[in-house]
């Protein structure tokens, strides 16, 4: 039985999303669960995965996946699963060779600003290559949270910009490695109480170019138990222009619970009926 989010995403089978990219997010909310329920989403429906994180190591993403009814350390076992730990090696200072990437941990050199990027996706695509190699009937997802935190290690907003492109082109295109049968998520942060020019950006930069974009947002009239925030879902059209991009757009409010998420239409919850 699909979820009330999968229901709100129209998500009529396990491949609706391939080909796809995705982005995430928040601002005066915490947008994190949505991609909690896209990792545990992806195992649930056999797919391959390779987690990026600048934000939770490995444990955390497994905890919170097995309270929703998966288990990332069982598919990290058997190879569906791959996590990028930019984490730990970013202030940590290991390093890690590129013919080291095929396993199920993986770290990068972070020498400088300049090849941070260019380390990152040689591990990505060496990480899908070989999702691929291992099971070439299966799509693959791209998760990378949250990308936003490279913005305070001085990385310009074109850098991330092409990074972006690269991680599309890979997945998402008929010409790229994976033949249009992977998918990217990403997240990205834009805080309205305190300005940040180069989030603005970054954030307009990826809506450009993406197919589907949840938003997440606090409430105007502040907290309520019953009310945790509001959901804006976008369906884009990234070949047109960006006045014209939003085909359609769904506005919600949602209240979290341990283990799912409780959607209802403005004005419609529990509390206020």
């Amino acid at each position: 039985m699909p979820t009330e989010l999968e229901s709100l995403l129209d998500k009529k089978n396990d491949n609706d999303f391939v080909g796809k990219m995705i982005v995430v997010s928040d601002s005066n909310a915490d947008g994190s669960f949505l991609i909690h329920h896209f990792i545990s989403q992806v195992t649930r429906d056999g797919h391959l995965l390779c987690l990026v994180s600048f934000t939770h190591n490995f444990v955390h993403y497994n905890t919170t996946g097995t309270k929703l009814g998966s288990n990332l350390l069982r598919h990290q076992q058997t190879g569906k699963v791959v996590f990028v730990d930019c984490l730990t090696n970013l202030f940590g200072g290991k390093e890690v060779l590129a013919d080291e990437c095929a396993s199920d941990h993986v770290a990068f050199s972070t020498a400088s600003n300049s090849s941070l990027l260019t380390d990152l996706y040689h591990t990505i695509y060496l990480c899908v290559k070989e999702l691929m190699k291992n099971y070439p009937a299966l799509p693959v997802c791209l998760v990378v949270d949250d990308c936003s935190l490279l913005l305070s290690l001085g990385l310009k907003v074109q850098e991330l910009v092409n990074f972006f492109h690269l991680c599309h082109f890979l997945l998402c295109t008929s010409v790229g490695y994976c033949k249009k049968s992977g998918y990217f998520i990403l997240t990205v942060h834009n805080d309205q109480n305190c300005y940040d020019e180069d989030e603005q950006l970054l954030k307009a930069h990826t809506l450009h170019t993406c197919d589907i974009h949840l938003h997440v947002e606090g409430l105007s009239t502040g907290y309520s138990q019953e009310v945790h925030g509001e959901l804006i879902v976008e369906w884009r059209n990234p070949e047109q222009s960006s006045s014209k991009a939003a085909l359609s757009r769904k506005h919600m409010q949602f209240r979290l619970s341990e283990k799912c998420v409780h959607l209802f239409a403005k004005g419609m919850s529990d509390a206020v009926l």
